[in-house]
């Protein structure tokens, strides 16, 4: 119920603000400026993974609203955290950490500079599949 949940809010969303989202794909890029519930459904419910990530700081949250069902990893976290071993990633973030085979990691922010710069930073690590997402206006 509560993933339904995050789609109906995301949904929501999507008809209240400009939604942009790039998908990264092994150096193919796929831009899809009409993003629905049903496409984030099918990233997110993939078998390979499918984690958000927002990569604001705090204080953001609190004063623009939290994206449903994201981990908050704020950009100056986030390669120190993805650097982290698996259990070491999941007992400071109460996820697993995203194997570096998922293509279906993705990063959100308020305008789209730091979520990119997050997805060029896990790329060191071997990542080389993630995409992201960002959202104009109060969530």
């Amino acid at each position: 119920l509560g993933y339904r949940l995050c789609l109906y809010e995301f949904a929501n969303l999507l008809s209240v603000y400009s939604v942009l989202v790039y998908r990264f794909i092994g150096g193919d890029v796929s831009f899809n400026p009409n993003i629905d519930a049903r496409t984030f459904d099918t990233i997110c419910s993939e078998q390979k993974g499918g984690q958000v990530f927002d990569v604001r700081e705090p204080a953001e949250l609190e004063t623009d609203g939290r994206f449903p069902n994201a981990v908050n990893i704020p950009l100056g976290e986030v390669d120190s955290a993805f650097a982290l071993s698996e259990a070491d990633f999941k007992a400071k973030y109460g996820v697993p950490k995203p194997r570096v085979t998922d293509d279906n990691i993705i990063f959100v922010c308020k305008v789209g500079k730091r979520s990119l710069t997050a997805c060029k930073s896990i790329e060191k690590y071997g990542y080389k599949k993630y995409g992201f997402l960002f959202i104009q206006g109060r969530i």
